[in-house]
């Protein structure tokens, strides 16, 4: 006597395994951010470069601004702390 398997054929087993993955969640999930991420418009290779530029640009301004600042800011402190010396003698 033969024995039937538990899978009698292919297609029940297609079946099972397109309803596991369309079930699961996870999966759910990373195919409809392949569906939305089709449909995102991607910057050139060249708005991405003048991006870059411009944010570079703009955090090295920054850096000047603030080190400039930090620098007057220490100049007024060691001209506060030097006139607080000189009226405690």
């Amino acid at each position: 006597m033969a024995r039937k398997g538990f899978l009698k054929n292919k297609d029940f087993a297609n079946n099972l395994m397109t309803k596991l993955l369309t079930n699961n969640r996870l999966f759910k999930y990373l195919r409809e951010s392949k569906q939305e991420l089709e449909k995102v418009s991607w910057p050139t290779q060249e708005q991405t470069t003048r991006y870059a530029i411009i944010v570079i640009i703009f955090c090295l301004a920054l850096a000047v601004y603030f080190g400039l600042l930090d620098w007057v800011l220490n100049l007024g402190l060691e001209q506060l702390i030097k006139l607080t010396v000189q009226n405690s003698i």
